[in-house]
C-alpha cells in the first residue's frame, strides 16, 4: 500500500443505514457544513477543534465522543485525525437534543474500532445501545426552525437554483438561521447530489456536470471543502462494506 493510500480518508458502509468515515492524516479543515445523518465523532490521537457557530467552539479530546444532530451546521479546523460514525437519527433519538459530549474512552475506542482501528470491531447494535444509554452533556441546543422565506430559499438553493432577491440583509439572516451562507448551502447541496450520483454508479465527469459543477476539479475542491475527502475516496468507500455480523 502506498503512503498516499495509507493516509487518505476512507468511508466504510455499515448495516442499518450507518457508515463510518476515517479522516485523512493531518486532519483536513472542513468548511461550515451540515450532515443529513446524526454523527458520533471521536478524535484518535490529538484534539480536534469544531466551530458550532455563534462563537461556540468545542475542542474534542481523544477519549471523548461528540454527537452532532442531522442538519446542525458546524466547521472543523485542522487538527487531529478523527473517526465519525454516521447513523439515521431514528437509531439514536435522544442525541437529537443538540450537540452532545461524553467523556468515555472505552466508548470512543469502540467507535474507532468500527473502522478497524485499535481492535476487533464491536457489534453495531451493542454500540448503539451503549450510545443510547450514555449520559451525554448538551453543549449546543438545536437551532430554532427558520421563518418561511428562509425555508423557501433553502429549498431553492438545495435544488441548485439561485435564491430570488429578497432585500438587504437577506444573506445575513440566512446565515443566522441556517448556519451557512446561501452560496455555501448551494455548494453543499451540489456535493450531496454528486454523492448520490456516484453512489448510483455515475462516472465522475457526468456526476460533476449533472450536480452543477463547472468540471471535475471544481467538484473535487468542493468535496474536500465539505467532506474532507476526494470524490475518488468517496467512490472507494461506496464499495467497501463491513459484514452483517456487526448487526448482532
Amino acid at each position: 500500500m502506498s503512503g498516499r493510500a495509507r493516509h487518505a480518508a476512507t468511508l466504510i458502509r455499515l448495516p442499518l443505514g450507518c457508515a463510518v468515515c476515517v479522516g485523512a492524516a493531518g486532519g483536513r479543515t472542513l468548511a461550515a457544513h451540515a450532515h443529513r445523518s446524526l454523527t458520533a465523532t471521536v478524535a484518535l490521537a490529538a484534539p480536534r477543534r469544531l466551530d458550532l457557530g455563534g462563537g461556540r467552539v468545542v475542542v474534542l479530546p481523544p477519549g471523548a465522543v461528540l454527537t452532532i444532530p442531522a442538519g446542525f451546521p458546524h466547521a472543523e479546523a485542522r487538527g487531529g485525525r478523527a473517526v465519525s460514525l454516521s447513523l439515521p437519527p431514528s437509531l439514536l433519538p435522544q442525541a437529537a437534543r443538540g450537540v452532545c459530549l461524553l467523556d468515555a474512552p472505552e466508548l470512543a475506542a469502540a467507535v474507532a474500532a468500527l473502522a478497524g482501528l485499535g481492535g476487533p470491531p464491536p457489534s453495531l447494535r451493542a454500540l448503539l445501545r451503549w450510545l443510547a444509554e450514555a449520559p451525554f452533556l448538551v453543549l449546543a441546543p438545536l437551532l430554532a426552525p427558520p421563518p418561511a422565506d428562509i425555508r423557501q430559499a433553502r429549498a431553492c438553493l438545495g435544488e441548485g437554483e439561485a435564491a430570488s432577491p429578497r432585500g438587504g440583509g437577506f444573506g445575513h439572516r440566512f446565515r443566522r438561521h441556517v448556519g451557512l451562507s446561501p452560496t455555501a448551502w448551494r455548494g453543499l447541496a451540489r456535493v450531496r447530489r454528486a454523492c448520490a450520483l456516484l453512489a448510483a454508479g455515475e462516472a465522475p465527469a457526468a456526476a460533476a456536470a449533472e450536480a452543477g459543477f463547472f468540471d471535475q476539479s471544481h467538484m473535487s475542491r468542493q468535496f474536500l471543502r465539505f467532506l474532507g475527502m476526494t470524490p475518488g475516496e468517496y467512490r472507494a468507500g461506496i464499495g467497501t462494506a463491513m459484514g452483517d455480523s456487526l448487526q448482532d
